[in-house]
């Protein structure tokens, strides 16, 4: 599948509906994204509350210097902006499993660390439902082994 840099137009707009709302440092692909997601991804970067409603917990991952399997809890959740995934050291893809999940994965340029969100659409919208990182490129390797 063939992958694009990512533009950051729509986010900024939806950003700047907010007041006081921070620019986004991370930018999505508003023409290949559901419209719906694209609007989901901006709130749940700017709105912390909005952000707790929409993480499965407990949230399966796995964290960059652990060999297993790890699951995040509610309690202990760092909240995630759009500058944790900053331009100008992570490249970014969202990929379109189907019309239900999205997996997104940022590369940090200056060192092999991957970070990967998985986003699933259920009844009650958009959700995350993985968050991993990985110290090392995937190196072919599928996103369930991150």
């Amino acid at each position: 599948m063939r992958y694009v840099l990512i533009s950051i137009g729509l986010v900024i707009s939806l950003a700047a509906c907010r007041p006081n709302a921070p620019e986004p440092s991370a930018s999505i692909e508003e023409d290949r994204l559901p419209t719906d997601f694209v609007q989901f991804y901006a709130r749940f970067h700017s709105d912390s509350t909005y952000q707790m409603q929409h993480v499965i917990f407990p949230l399966p991952g796995k964290e960059a210097d652990s060999t297993g399997r790890t699951y995040w809890i509610e309690e202990e959740w760092k909240v995630h902006n759009l500058s944790n995934f900053d331009e100008a050291q992570f490249e970014h893809e969202f990929e379109l499993m189907n019309d239900r999940l999205i997996v997104e994965t940022h590369y940090h340029k200056q060192v092999p660390y991957v970070v990967m969100r998985h986003w699933v659409e259920l009844e009650g919208g958009w959700q995350l439902s993985y968050y991993g990182s990985k110290m090392g490129s995937l190196g072919g390797e599928k996103s369930d082994s991150l």
